[in-house]
């Protein structure tokens, strides 16, 4: 089972190295796919209307990239969309709870009063194994000593011998109660990222990379 005990500041360390820059106007940003080589395949997803890519962040090890509203950056935000990659993390054998849970301990401590934590059981994103899980914290630190409450979505999704993350999160005001899991509000919401593919690379191939385009 996924643990209760889990902290909700999910991949800080890799978003604290990125720039932020507010994004552009909303009405300029209509939904759009994001196709994006991350190691060893190519990640498809859809970028919902009003929200601006432009933040990455690539190492030995690991990928990011991150999406905001219309002004706000990754050190200032409501939501944030959030993919990642972690390079030769998914091995012939290890199953996503253990990949989940390994990622999530790091931050356990950020909210040790107000978590909530709620797996939805393995399933298959584009017919790969996946695991996705709601965390709510109601009071977590912010930089300038202040709390504010935390909500997200992640979905693991195990490729080739890659384990990639999509995330949706928003920031709320801090509460004294662990968040519940809004599920009309967050089933809607993981909709919009949708068709997400987790796609090989094809020999030759560059960008838009048309054999990872989704097709009815």
């Amino acid at each position: 089972m996924f643990a209760n005990s889990y902290a909700l500041v999910f991949l800080t360390a890799l978003a604290a190295s990125l720039t932020p820059v507010a994004s552009p106007a909303a009405e300029t940003n209509p939904s759009m796919t994001l196709t994006t080589p991350v190691f060893g395949q190519i990640v498809s997803y859809t970028l919902p209307a009003g929200f601006a890519h432009g933040y990455e962040n690539v190492s030995a090890t690991g990928y990011i990239q991150e999406s905001v509203p219309a002004g706000e950056t990754v050190d200032d935000w409501t939501q944030i969309i959030t993919m990642t990659g972690a390079k030769d993390a998914a091995g012939a054998d290890q199953p996503l709870e253990a990949a989940a849970q390994n990622t999530l301990a790091r931050y356990r401590d950020a909210c040790p009063k107000t978590l909530s934590a709620q797996s939805f059981g393995p399933s298959r994103i584009d017919g790969r194994e996946s695991l996705t899980v709601f965390l709510g914290c109601g009071g977590i630190k912010t930089a300038d000593g202040g709390e504010i409450s935390e909500k997200s979505v992640v979905s693991f999704i195990k490729g080739t011998t890659e384990v990639y993350t999509l995330q949706w999160a928003e920031h709320t005001p801090a509460t004294t109660t662990a968040p519940d899991y809004d599920q009309a509000l967050w089933t809607d919401r993981l909709s919009k990222l949708a068709p997400i593919r987790i796609c090989d690379r094809v020999a030759g191939e560059g960008a838009p990379y048309p054999s990872c385009v989704f097709r009815d």
